[in-house]
């Protein structure tokens, strides 16, 4: 069972956000389907490089893990700039 990288609750299999703290899930790597950590530019299973806009096409903020709205700027829960890695 997938675990909330967050807050640490269990997740119901095909959720899509943490229902204890909102978080997205964990993401699978396109290649492989191991479990992604948030802002990875590379699977840790398989080495698998990830487009530089996965997460941001993924609607999570690399930063906090929170679920981005669609076209923001910069993230609602945190203020990190979308679209921007550090």
């Amino acid at each position: 069972m997938a675990r909330c990288e967050l807050c640490g609750a269990e997740l119901v299999s095909g959720a899509k956000f943490c229902n204890k703290c909102g978080a997205a899930a964990p993401k699978t790597c396109p290649q492989c389907g191991c479990f992604l950590k948030v802002g990875a530019k590379f699977c840790s299973d398989c080495g698998e490089r990830l487009s530089s806009t996965f997460w941001l096409d993924s609607g999570i903020c690399i930063k906090c893990g929170k679920p981005l709205k669609a076209g923001a700027k910069f993230c609602s829960a945190c203020g990190e700039p979308c679209g921007f890695s550090k």
